[in-house]
């Protein structure tokens, strides 16, 4: 199972000022990819990005983007930047695209259903430039029993779009990992690695996700694809808790 980092750890001014001592870092501290948000890189420049890569040795597990997709409108409205976020994707040879949706309090039917048309004309468009659109798994999808991840993933195309599961944020939703592993694995082609202790983020190894549990499973389900370590805040250390993080997946033969 191939390691990358979500670099949101690294705040904006250094993406936009000095993207290479990012990536320097990333790979220094150990990890062989890296996931990016669209919106912290230049489009227009996947060459450039491709020189800062290969330079430092580093695969694109992911481009990231977000959207408010239980509001079909205010998504289409963007169309153009997640085209251009989507073709960014298939030039610097990137896994996926993946897709963050919006918390919205008592979420009808409707609301999801528009989630369900908004993730398909997503997906669309990154089929459109040969990229699998995944979609980001937060805690309010979890609330009421599963709710909402239940109606997208039972809703959504398989063909048109997968999951990635968010361990983190499934751990503070105060569920079993293993279980929402074992209800939605078939859908599941990404997982994001992270940790938490109460209502705090915390390197891996440092909080109460059982992940010796969750890659024993995964091993035996015979998963390959990404395992990215995040942690959804800007930290001055960057580079010392992703490489912390590095070395305990290491200690748990990652």
């Amino acid at each position: 199972m191939p390691v990358a980092i979500q670099s949101n750890v690294w705040s904006g001014d250094l993406h936009r000022n000095n993207l290479a001592g990012v990536l320097e870092q990333i790979a220094r501290a150990g990890y062989s990819g890296a996931e990016i948000g669209a919106h912290k890189l230049n489009l227009d420049d996947p060459q450039g990005f491709n020189a800062l890569a290969a330079q430092y040795g580093l695969a694109v597990s992911g481009i990231h983007v977000h959207g408010e997709i239980f509001t079909p409108a205010a998504v289409r409205s963007k169309q153009e930047s997640y085209a251009k976020a989507a073709g960014f994707a298939r030039a610097v040879h990137a896994s996926c695209v993946l897709i963050s949706g919006r918390p919205k309090e008592a979420k009808s039917e409707a609301d999801l259903s528009a989630e369900v048309e908004t993730l398909h004309w997503l997906a669309d468009i990154c089929q459109a430039q040969d990229m699998p659109l995944f979609y980001h798994s937060h805690n309010w999808e979890l609330l009421d029993d599963l709710r909402e991840l239940r109606f997208l993933m039972a809703q959504t195309d398989p063909e048109k779009l997968s999951l990635a599961l968010d361990i983190g944020w499934v751990q503070r939703a105060g569920y079993d990992p293993l279980k929402i592993i074992d209800a939605f694995y078939p859908r599941i082609r990404y997982f994001h690695i992270k940790d938490t202790l109460d209502d705090r983020w915390t390197e891996v190894g440092r909080g109460t996700a059982d992940f010796p549990a969750v890659f024993a499973d995964l091993s035996r389900r015979g998963f390959d694809g990404w395992l990215t370590v995040e942690r959804d805040e800007e930290l001055e250390n960057a580079f010392e808790s992703a490489s912390f993080s590095r070395e305990a997946l290491r200690g748990l033969g990652i």
